[in-house]
């Protein structure tokens, strides 16, 4: 089995695996998906930040 096979494998489990939990707990994956994307705009803006060099 190649690597490539392998990650291969790996990313369609994962993607099952991941399509179950939303259909099984979706009010969880909500809760999951904000708080992922309060992450990333919270991450978005201090990277922001830097760039201008303004703070707080």
């Amino acid at each position: 089995m190649t690597l490539a096979r392998a990650r291969k494998g790996a990313l369609f489990l994962l993607s099952v695996l991941v399509f179950y939990s939303i259909v099984s707990y979706p009010s969880r994956s909500a809760d999951f998906a904000e708080l992922a994307f309060t992450a990333v705009a919270d991450a978005a803006t201090g990277v922001g930040d830097l760039v201008t060099g303004s703070a707080d």
